[in-house]
């Protein structure tokens, strides 16, 4: 009975680790959007990251701390990217995903979030 509690908590935990993962994925790629839309020149390195690290969160293929790791780096470029071009709130919205505290609502708010939830239906389900 006591196992069953412990993998329950295990894939609870492992299932918010995901929604999370998800939640940065989908900031980051509305900031890509808006960075875009500002004229402003989006690596390679970061959209091939972003690819990759939905394709993890959506199929599970390997470790979510995988996807995080390549979330972390694009986050470091694009804050960066962010500082030269000034663009809003988007640190606030990366720190509170981070720390698991950025609620649904806020999250529909976020520039060109209900057209990524259209376009990647995997995100849905972690709002």
């Amino acid at each position: 009975m006591e196992v069953l509690k412990i993998e329950r908590a295990e894939k609870k935990e492992e299932l918010e680790e995901l929604r999370r993962a998800g939640l940065k994925w989908g900031i980051l790629t509305c900031l890509c959007e808006a960075l875009d839309r500002e004229g402003c020149k989006i690596s390679s390195e970061v959209s091939r990251n972003l690819h990759v690290a939905r394709s993890i969160i959506e199929t599970g293929c390997s470790r979510v701390a995988d996807a995080e790791e390549l979330l972390e780096k694009t986050k470091k470029i694009l804050l960066a990217t962010i500082k030269t071009s000034g663009s809003g709130c988007w640190k606030e919205y990366l720190e509170k995903a981070d720390r698991g505290e950025i609620t649904s609502e806020e999250v529909e708010k976020i520039p060109f979030m209900k057209q990524v939830v259209k376009k990647y239906e995997f995100l849905s389900y972690c709002l």
